[in-house]
């Protein structure tokens, strides 16, 4: 099957490319314009011209229209082609996002400056974050910035919201899929005067999605619908902008999101497969809030000056059943956890400019995170996740937690009028614990770009990053540890990037090394401790290709060797960390109108390990999937004052591949979508 899928996918993206080319015959089909972005969002200041912080590093841009062309209804969906990162599905029923090797938890999510990572546990779901209402998603991999502060050792996805233009805009997209789904999402803005509004808001309501036909029924999973597979969401956006004064202005946003929905259990009899994790049935009900407020103000044409408040506030109720029919809590193992996770922070920025002497800026944040909880939790009897037995009994769960976190941060980038630029920052963070010595560390970064001609360049760099224990690592009931210190990464890459073709292809190698230490890892009747090392090392190759003005041709191909060095370690294969993924994706814009899009990904060489010692490894199966996408263009047509009517069709998994990305949780099967997006300006 995943050699029939690259196939298939190739021929696809060569049969697009070889269509004749034609000249855009109407509006319809040109690009759509570049929405303004909500610049106090961005928690490094820009300036005139792109950070040099940003050059030195690899960084991949998603704009509001790739994100448009995609089809990509998430946050998750709109990365998950982008080189060097891997979104998977695992026990927790949510999509993980490993960057370069390391985990969700240290890749730092930002939503127009708003830290998103759980105080809790540091971890996000990217599904509960709808796209209506992006300007761009920017990832950095490696060695990012150290103004953003701890947490970013895999790298720094920061999401930047839309801001109102110069003139009205709006749009709708409704979406249904076979599987009982359906999506509705829109935004709209619009300025009077020195105010700028946007409002945007989504809903999706799935009842279940499906398996792929080749999926073989287990005991637990017979195939078809998957259990406990479904998902109710909704959220809402607000922001504000204002310009108070010549140079002075203010900006406010607040995103609401919430989410029901089931957590899909293991396919696996873990008494029977040492690999997979034992079956769990939970449903989960989340809402989040987050809160944002910035002022810039220009204090003279050298200094800018930006204070910062931001709220982040988490709420989720987890119900563990004691079997697959979701109604009862009374053997071993089940639970009902109410908990609420606050961030509340300020931060402050300055950035002076000295035009040929380069930009110096210095970071200040604060800010404090808090967990707590209660509930119970049924204890005894043998065992959990069904397991019987007598003596069973409720345990209350109270608890309260929390940590502080401050950090300061210097960086100075030089950008000279020659060929060469170069950054250097050095920074300092801390975390304050209750009743445990305070732990602290610094960072890093050392950069620089060369243009070996007008169409070639060189960058390298060096960074240094930290990330703190969380509140689970430091006082969770089952392993925490108070005593433990921050992990840390040295990061190391260099790059070339070339244009050719008059500027219609663009080619990036990059080499990367990530040398993780004092990782946080736990051996089975032990406590949390700093004894995890491992190394990641490879390379990422990436081609942009413009076939004549309406076809694009992208391509990446990422190799990852990643080896567990730990002392404890009795084998050095790392899990579910795959060797090899290559991406494909072919565009065409027709003179009617129609729009067509295909991509395929391919992911091999992929381990599982056993989770008793000695280590057991397991190779998964490497699997191919190809998606397809058309839309077609009805200029004319007008729903109020909505207009510029686009009718979407759009398949996912056209192949029906049955594969996992992690042990015991298979994928979605073939996904089918119809519907229509309008969209208006004035």
């Amino acid at each position: 099957m995943g050699n029939g899928a690259v196939l298939l996918a190739a021929g696809l993206a060569t049969g697009m490319a070889m269509v004749t080319p034609a000249t855009f015959a109407s509006q319809s089909s040109a690009s759509s314009p570049t929405p303004p972005t909500y610049e106090f969002g961005e928690i490094v200041v820009t300036g005139k011209r792109p950070r040099v912080a940003d050059e030195v590093a690899a960084v991949d841009i998603v704009t509001a229209e790739d994100i448009e062309r995609s089809g990509a209804r998430t946050v998750d969906e709109a990365i998950a082609l982008l080189p060097g990162l891997y979104v998977r599905r695992g026990a927790e029923g949510v999509p993980l996002i490993d960057v370069r090797g390391l985990r969700t938890r240290n890749v730092l999510l930002l939503l127009d400056g708003v830290p998103l990572n759980s105080s809790f546990d540091a971890l996000f779901d990217p599904a509960t974050l709808s796209v209506e209402n992006i300007a761009q998603i920017k990832l950095t991999r490696g060695a990012s910035s150290v103004l953003y502060g701890p947490g970013g050792n895999a790298g720094v996805l920061n999401i930047v919201t839309r801001a109102a233009g110069d003139s009205s805009d709006a749009s709708l997209r409704v979406e249904a899929g076979f599987s009982e789904s359906t999506n509705l999402r829109g935004q709209t803005s619009f300025r009077r005067g020195d105010l700028g509004l946007v409002f945007s808001g989504s809903l999706h309501d799935q009842d279940y999605f499906e398996l792929s036909s080749d999926f073989e029924p287990t005991e637990l999973e017979d195939g078809g619908r998957r259990l406990n597979s479904a998902r109710e969401e909704g959220s809402a956006f607000v922001s504000l902008t204002l310009d108070v004064a010549e140079g002075t202005g203010l900006g406010v946003d607040v995103n609401y999101r919430t989410v029901a929905r089931g957590k899909p259990p293991v396919t696996e009899d873990s008494r029977l497969s040492p690999f997979a994790p034992r079956a769990r049935f939970e449903r989960v009900d989340h809402d989040a809030l987050s809160v944002h407020a910035a002022l810039a103000h220009d204090v003279g044409r050298s200094l800018t000056l930006r204070p910062a408040f931001y709220f982040n506030q988490a709420h989720e109720l987890t119900d563990a059943f004691d079997d697959d029919r979701f109604s009862t809590q009374e053997k071993a193992g089940s639970f009902r956890e109410d908990a609420t996770t606050n961030t509340f922070g300020a931060a402050l920025q300055l950035a002076l400019s000295r035009s040929s002497r380069g930009l110096a800026t210095l970071a200040l944040d604060l800010r404090e995170e808090r967990w707590d909880a209660s509930g119970f939790a049924v204890v005894g009897g043998g065992g959990g996740g069904g397991g019987g037995g007598g003596g069973v009994s409720r345990v209350p769960i109270d608890d309260d937690r929390s940590v502080g976190i401050s950090s300061l941060a210097i960086e100075y980038e030089l950008t000279p009028s020659g060929p060469f630029t170069a950054v250097a920052g050095i920074g300092y963070a801390s975390q304050s614990r209750k009743r445990v010595a305070t732990d602290d560390d610094f960072t890093f970064l050392l950069g620089g770009t060369y243009a070996l001609s007008p169409q070639s360049s060189l960058r390298a760099s060096v960074a240094r990053q930290i990330n703190f224990p969380t509140l689970r690592d430091l006082y969770g009931a089952d392993r925490g540890n108070p005593e433990l210190d921050a992990e840390r990464t040295l990061n190391y890459e260099v790059a070339v990037e070339r244009d050719a073709v008059s500027g219609h292809l663009h080619l990036q190698l990059a080499f990367f090394r990530i040398d993780a230490d004092d990782f946080i890892q736990r051996t089975p009747g032990d406590i949390l401790r700093n004894s995890q090392r491992t190394r990641f090392q490879g390379a990422e190759l990436e081609g942009r290709h413009r076939l004549e003005r309406n076809t694009r041709l992208t391509w990446s191909y990422t190799y990852l060797d990643a080896e567990n060095r730990s002392a404890e370690a009795d084998v050095t294969t790392t899990q579910n960390r795959p060797e090899h993924k290559l991406v494909l994706t072919a565009e065409r814009d027709t003179a009617f109108g129609l729009r067509l899009r295909g991509d395929l990904l391919f992911v091999g060489d992929s381990f599982a390990l056993s989770r008793a010692q000695p280590t057991r490894v397991m190779k998964l199966g490497d699997y191919a999937v190809v998606g397809m996408s058309l839309s077609q263009s009805l200029d004319g047509q007008r729903i109020g004052r909505l207009h510029g009517l686009r009718l979407i069709a759009r398949v996912s998994n056209l192949l029906d591949e049955n594969y996992v990305e992690s042990i015991g949780f298979p994928s979605p099967g073939r996904s089918l979508f119809i519907g229509f997006e309008l969209g208006s300006g004035s």
